[in-house]
């Protein structure tokens, strides 16, 4: 096979990969996640259901992909909020974090099943790929909140991404509970448990912030 050949094959495999994640993200707007098979996105693509997973042997490594780009699309749009924010006060910041996060409801009901089930059936190198993605976002965007938040020691800016992440997977699994619970809740006396995500994730991220301004301690993340 001639360099020729090979160039025209890559694009073509990248294209095909991308359709594959454009489809399964347009399937992720019609059904929750447990509901869409691999057999059905290689419909959806025109694709045959063994092509699909030539690309991505299992459906969470299907979705592993999507979370992936999703987050790559949500860290740059932070990261560009933070550069033009500069120093400023943890409301502000909290703020600022809560509104990219807005729009993007797909990205944290697939955060809230990460660990539980994404990263559950997958091989060893797309999990170290994606770890380390994650990793080079992490530093990159805490870099940025460190100079936001002037109260931050070197590090803590990747901390303070990993106790958000914390409270996205919380928050994104009591407010958005399955169809039957949702329907128990309409009872008036269980208006109790009904959990505005967005406030409250904006409220919590607020008192999280403060929090470690008035006792900023030692805590860093890890550093590799």
């Amino acid at each position: 096979m001639d360099g020729k050949q090979r160039a025209t094959r890559e694009p073509e495999k990248q294209y095909r990969r991308c359709m594959i994640l454009d489809t399964t993200a347009q399937l992720l707007d019609e059904r929750a996640y447990t509901a869409i098979t691999m057999a059905e996105v290689a419909d959806r693509a025109g694709l045959a259901k063994g092509t699909v997973y030539l690309y991505f042997p299992t459906k969470e490594a299907l979705f592993l992909a999507l979370q992936e780009r999703m987050l790559a699309a949500w860290f740059a749009d932070l990261d560009a909020a933070l550069a033009q924010l500069g120093p400023a006060s943890a409301a502000a910041v909290a703020e600022t974090i809560c509104r990219s996060l807005a729009p993007r409801p797909h990205l944290t009901r697939l955060l809230a099943i990460l660990h539980s089930v994404l990263e559950q059936n997958i091989d060893y190198e797309t999990a170290v790929g994606f770890k380390q993605m994650l990793l080079a976002h992490m530093q990159r965007t805490g870099a940025l909140l460190e100079h936001c938040l002037l109260f931050l020691r070197p590090g803590q800016g990747a901390l303070v991404l990993l106790r958000a992440h914390a409270l996205v997977i919380g928050l994104q699994h009591v407010s958005d509970p399955p169809p039957l619970v949702r329907q128990v809740l309409e009872q008036p006396e269980l208006q109790v448990f009904h959990i505005d995500f967005a406030a409250e994730l904006s409220a919590t991220l607020r008192a999280l912030l403060r929090g470690m301004e008035c006792a900023p301690g030692d805590d860093v993340a890890p550093q590799s």
